[in-house]
């Protein structure tokens, strides 16, 4: 090769020499640079990401925007989420923890309402436990002692008790509460001054009520269209009323001393009672006995009917409203002044509630009759103006047991613990 270059000049050169000598990294810039320009050419563009609202319960949260490629958008909301969390401008995912622990609640309890015994409590404790769970609160129904014991109550923000479960024997706060007092709510369905003996240092207002009765109490309610067989009950309120009346009372101690009351009713209107057959022991004429009524069986037989009377017990339950929700009139018995035995005696009728409502919404006076129980001439008064009433009463629930006005009063209660960082 050699002594062909010189033979044909000093120009001519095999051309391995030429690239291995002088132009191979001549050569292989050339090659990056046409690599460069074509991945330029052909690379993916890069977007210009929108304003992106991220929204964790009511804490919307507007992130500028940002460059992203359309590779990185599938992370993009943890990444916003966990900045805006750094931030504190929205809180952590991390649920609210709330315990309830009532004595209705209990197994024996709820066994003793599914035979017919009270159930107004339940009512209010399932009411509220939906609306915490909506408002996205962990909620815990403790059934016992020992499960209170094992689950309460450093690591939960609210604790719901009942004028009972919060005391050890002697009516003295349990261990487990103290030093946590300002996390605990009570549920009492009438109202009090103050816990038993005072045993608990609590605000008055932490004290949750059934009806807005009781002073310097906190009213809680529940929301009637919130219940099981609320549907049903629009259903069947297009019944044709029937001259009945139904009697308020499962239990047939409410209804000693009643006697001449109902053999007055008796003699005008049929009446039907939830009471087991034969329970009264004085023989009451044109009474029909139901025994024990699932809710869709009671709702029918509201709906058929023209009245509810009570009968002075029990007090306050939830019973009343079923009657103006399926157009019935609900008669309301005053106690006599100086009533002995009396549990509640700030209390002066079955349904204070009902009786200031008509007051106060005059619009709906004719859904409750005041009656006297010393006086059964009362009762024959307020039954002949219902069965007279034409048309029938429209089924009507008073605003305070809706569900927006009921969620309204929960998110008041505990918006402070379950929504701190809310601005509203």
């Amino acid at each position: 090769s050699e002594n062909y270059g010189k033979k044909m000049g000093k120009n001519h050169y095999p051309s391995h020499r030429i690239i291995g000598y002088r132009g191979g990294r001549v050569v292989a810039f050339c090659c990056a640079l046409l690599i460069l320009f074509y991945v330029a050419r052909h690379k993916q563009p890069e977007q210009i990401v929108p304003p992106v609202i991220i929204e964790k319960q009511s804490f919307p949260l507007k992130i500028a925007h940002t460059k992203r490629t359309e590779a990185s958008l599938a992370s993009l909301y943890d990444e916003l989420r966990k900045e805006a969390v750094k931030d504190q401008v929205i809180p952590p995912t991390v649920k609210k923890r709330v315990i309830i622990f009532t004595m209705d609640a209990t197994y024996e309890y709820e066994k003793k309402a599914q035979r017919g015994g009270a159930s107004g409590e339940i009512t209010i404790r399932r009411s509220l436990e939906n609306a915490l769970i909506e408002f996205g609160a962990d909620v815990q129904i403790l059934h016992s002692d020992a499960e209170f014991s094992q689950k309460c109550c450093k690591s939960i923000d609210i604790i719901i008790l009942d004028p009972w479960t919060w005391a050890a024997p002697g009516w003295v706060v349990k261990p487990q509460l103290r030093g946590f007092e300002d996390r605990v709510w009570l549920l009492d369905f009438f109202g009090a001054d103050r816990p038993k003996n005072n045993g608990i240092k609590i605000n008055k207002s932490n004290i949750l009520t059934a009806y807005p009765t009781f002073p310097g109490n906190t009213f809680l309610g529940f929301a009637f269209d919130d219940q099981p067989g609320f549907i049903q009950t629009q259903i069947i309120t297009e019944k044709k009323k029937k001259n009945q009346v139904v009697l308020w009372g499962k239990d047939p101690k409410h209804f000693i001393g009643r006697t001449p009351i109902l053999k007055a009713i008796a003699k005008i209107v049929q009446l039907h009672a939830t009471l087991p057959v034969g329970a009264l022991r004085d023989k009451v004429p044109n009474l029909i006995y139901h025994g024990h009524l699932n809710k869709l069986q009671w709702h029918q037989l509201l709906a058929e009917s023209k009245a509810v009377i009570g009968m002075g017990h029990p007090l306050l339950g939830p019973t009343g409203l079923d009657a103006l929700a399926h157009g019935c009139v609900y008669v309301d018995p005053s106690y006599a002044p100086n009533t002995k035995g009396l549990k509640y005696p700030q209390y002066h009728s079955q349904h204070p509630y009902l009786r200031q409502y008509a007051i106060n919404n005059t619009q709906f006076a004719s859904y409750v009759c005041a009656a006297q129980l010393e006086d059964p001439a009362s009762f024959v008064r307020c039954i002949q103006s219902a069965i007279k009433q034409t048309p029938d009463l429209k089924p009507h629930i008073p605003m305070d047991f809706r569900y927006e006005n009921h969620r309204a009063r929960v998110r008041n209660i505990f918006g402070s613990v379950l929504f701190p960082h809310d601005r509203i």
